[in-house]
């Protein structure tokens, strides 16, 4: 099963696609968030998968529901939505849990990149953990029935990145929105790594786009910390930029692909 195999190796990886995560819809960041605890929490990912399976039951009851209730399907309803209220509660817990604890992380990478005046940060948004959850996912019922999906629920939540307390969806220019996300990056890099009491695996891929040379070069000789990182794998498209950066700075080995072969060689 893939559950059994998620987080033997735990793996960060920087993509550029990173920027939908300040870009995209809520469910984007749960996503991310709920791969960084799957990957030192079995737990957490199995009561996960339980809540999405109970998640498109309840939903699929809904819209065969058409908005009507009667005796059968107002029991079977009761019991998706006790489940639900249960577990909505022990997963955001959880999620609330890890960003109290990832907030100090990013606080300490914000400035190794770019940082040097702004400061960087995440919120946490949960209808779940407020006292009045359950009674607000019951009276979410009437609007359920009408929608045939389920309003209220830990599949709701979501997050916000900060820059010196404003949005960086809103305020962040793209090199600051490209440098909170290595940041970021890293930051989940050395949660994983204390989580997991192992190095994780880091692979960057075109990291280097939109960053000057001099917050390149900070990057790399941040990379070349051996003592903090394990396996770094970084693609570039500039095979001379990538051999001059690297040079000196660590036992690397540089792979070039071209017309369908691989060289590899030291930098």
């Amino acid at each position: 099963r893939i559950i059994e195999h998620i987080g033997k190796l735990p793996l960060v990886l920087s993509t550029p696609y990173d920027s939908d995560l300040i870009r995209e819809t809520s469910e984007v960041r749960r996503k991310w968030i709920d791969g960084c605890i799957a990957q030192y929490s079995q737990e957490y990912l199995a009561d996960l998968m339980v809540y999405n399976r109970i998640l498109s039951q309840r939903n699929a009851l809904l819209k065969s529901m058409e908005g009507h209730l009667n005796g059968s399907n107002s029991s079977l309803l009761d019991t998706y939505d006790n489940q639900l209220i249960t577990m909505s509660k022990s997963l955001s817990q959880v999620r609330a849990d890890f960003v109290n604890m990832f907030i100090p992380f990013l606080s300490a990478n914000e400035g190794l990149i770019v940082f040097e005046r702004e400061t960087c940060s995440m919120t946490y948004q949960s209808q779940v953990l407020a006292v009045d959850f359950e009674r607000t996912f019951l009276e979410s019922r009437k609007k359920d029935l009408v929608t045939q999906r389920t309003n209220v629920g830990s599949h709701k939540d979501d997050y916000s990145f900060l820059m010196d307390g404003q949005p960086l969806k809103k305020f962040g220019s793209q090199g600051q929105q490209k440098s909170f996300l290595i940041a970021l990056r890293l930051s989940q890099y050395d949660y994983l790594a204390k989580a997991t009491k192992t190095k994780p695996m880091l692979l960057l891929d075109d990291v280097f786009d939109k960053l000057d040379d001099e917050r390149i070069e900070r990057l790399t000789d941040l990379l070349s910390d051996s003592v903090r990182f394990g396996q770094v794998f970084i693609t570039d498209a500039r095979k001379e930029r990538t051999s001059l950066l690297l040079k000196d700075k660590y036992n690397a080995k540089i792979f070039e692909i071209e017309n369908g072969k691989v060289n590899s060689y030291g930098a």
